[in-house]
């Protein structure tokens, strides 16, 4: 198989469209799993810039037969259930993306996807921790797996303690690989602390430290893309393509576009086996006392299930996964990766949040609309930006965006993963990072006043120079140029920013 564009998943049902000093924006209510989003610009197909949604009501999978020719497979059910579009004009003259934002927000507030409480919590320094991951070694040519510790609980405290001494506020740590074979997770209610990151004592002595300075420490855990191994069985608990054949996840090489076949693939459980180990994780994480989670899929990743005895199409899915969410979020403080509407009410932490688009040939730019609507409602943080192509950028970026920082850092160096599926990690070591992560969060904690405040403008005063408005007069202008630049007798420097509101600029 083959990926052909690389793009920013649509986490939110929603159009809007303006022109002149009219706007309006539809979203979708019910049906909306099933739909796609199409937009063009004057001169493709008509002279006006257009938008709609699309429906996928029958899933179709191609199946080669031979050389030259394919067979088309076709769910024998599809969905006959109802779409709902709601039209909303705008009637301000002054409507643009921010507004339509609000609008949105209140939409979900209404429809109980997400919470009319404000968060006044600090300014958010997301740390992501990568624990142990499982790698094949050989010894007199007999393969074997091992564990390779790269965050050692004992290390994760010493990055606590050195965050700390350098007086970072806000501080959050999200840790992977804790747990069962390192990063690429087994099944999630066979869950057991990773032996190969230290001894009980170690672990204790790092929920101490932590819970003392009340820095909150969100455990890793995969609930839909599962590694195989004990507690998973393939051909009862992943998801069925329309052939039969188990869904199967391989990354992609961004290079020609095609699957990695030769690294081992993770399976999606099916939503009918979701409940049951949501419910068994429940129980090990009594055990275990923990009581605070994070989950790269579990906001973010839909599926449907083909298997003939128990079809489940993205609708019910949907339906299945938001009462798991519901059920789970009761038992566990929850922070998300990039969640999708109907998770956010579940989540205390929307990480991973993106802060570019798809770079699709028809844009203009990107905009901070997704973090326009929760904004004030729940804290969320950019994607890594120790991972980002130029970390000052999607530093900056961050802040244009009202983003909490997040960086994916490990203790040791990661030599030992090179040739591995894991040689993406190649960028986190923390002594390479400590400095930067100190003064970035430094930089951004005169942000500390705007964490429970709404977006409210968000413009470009020049090529570079963008200006983001918030409740209460505040304001930040970040500037990407080599230049200063001067906003009402204020200076903005190069390649920095500046706040302003109330007393404090």
């Amino acid at each position: 198989d083959e990926q052909r564009n690389i793009t920013q998943k649509c986490a939110f049902p929603i159009i809007g469209i303006r022109k002149n000093n009219s706007a309006l924006i539809v979203t979708m209510e019910k049906g909306e799993s099933l739909a796609d989003i199409k937009a063009e610009v004057s001169g493709m197909s008509s002279e006006y810039n257009v938008a709609y949604f699309t429906l996928n009501t029958v899933r179709n999978q191609q199946e080669s037969v031979s050389i030259k020719s394919t067979n088309t497979l076709k769910e024998k059910k599809p969905y006959s259930g109802t779409y709902t579009l709601r039209y909303t004009p705008i009637p301000d003259e002054n409507a643009d993306y921010i507004k339509m934002a609000q609008c949105y927000r209140k939409q979900l507030i209404d429809s109980g996807w997400l919470s009319a409480e404000k968060q006044t919590n600090d300014y958010t320094v997301l740390i992501s921790l990568l624990g142990s991951v499982t790698i094949s070694k050989s010894f007199l040519g007999i393969k074997y797996d091992s564990a390779v510790a790269l965050t050692s609980f004992k290390e994760a405290e010493k990055i606590a303690e050195d965050l700390t001494k350098n007086g970072i506020e806000g501080l959050n740590f999200l840790y992977y690989g804790w747990a069962n074979a390192g990063i690429r997770q087994s099944s999630p209610d066979k869950i057991k602390i990773s032996k190969s990151l230290g001894d009980k004592k170690s672990w204790l002595s790092l929920n101490s430290y932590i819970n003392d300075k009340n820095i909150p420490m969100y455990l890793n855990v995969s609930f839909i893309t599962i590694n195989e191994g004990k507690g998973f069985n393939v051909k009862k608990d992943a998801v069925k393509k329309l052939n039969g054949a188990s869904a199967r996840i391989y990354p992609f090489n961004y290079v020609n576009g095609y699957k990695k076949t030769d690294i081992t693939p993770l399976y999606l459980i099916s939503p009918n086996a979701l409940n049951g180990k949501i419910e068994g994780f429940i129980k090990k994480a009594d055990e275990l006392n923990i009581n605070s989670i994070s989950s790269d899929d579990l906001g973010r990743i839909l599926t449907s299930d083909f298997n003939t005895k128990s079809v489940v199409n993205r609708v019910d899915s949907q339906d299945k996964l938001v009462e798991a969410l519901g059920g789970l979020s009761e038992k566990q403080t929850m922070a998300l990766s990039n969640p999708n509407a109907y998770a956010l009410k579940n989540t205390v932490l929307a990480y991973d949040v993106p802060t570019t688009d798809s770079n699709f040939k028809i844009t203009d730019g990107s905009v901070p609309f997704y973090q326009a609507v929760i904004r004030g409602y729940v804290n969320y943080t950019s994607t890594p930006i120790n991972y980002s192509s130029n970390n000052r950028f999607a530093f900056l970026r961050a802040i244009e965006y009202g983003s909490g920082l997040n960086y994916f850092v490990n203790y040791h160096p990661t030599n030992e993963l090179k040739n591995t599926e894991y040689n993406i990690y190649n960028r986190g070591t923390y002594s390479d990072w400590s400095e930067i992560i100190s003064e970035d969060a430094k930089s951004a904690s005169l942000l500390e006043n705007l964490n429970s405040k709404e977006i409210i403008g968000h413009t470009c005063l020049e090529n570079g120079i963008y200006k983001t408005d918030y409740e209460g007069g505040m304001f930040t202008i970040v500037n990407y140029t080599d230049s200063e630049y001067l906003y009402d007798g204020i200076t903005v420097p190069a390649e920095d920013f500046i706040f302003s509101g109330g007393d404090v600029t």
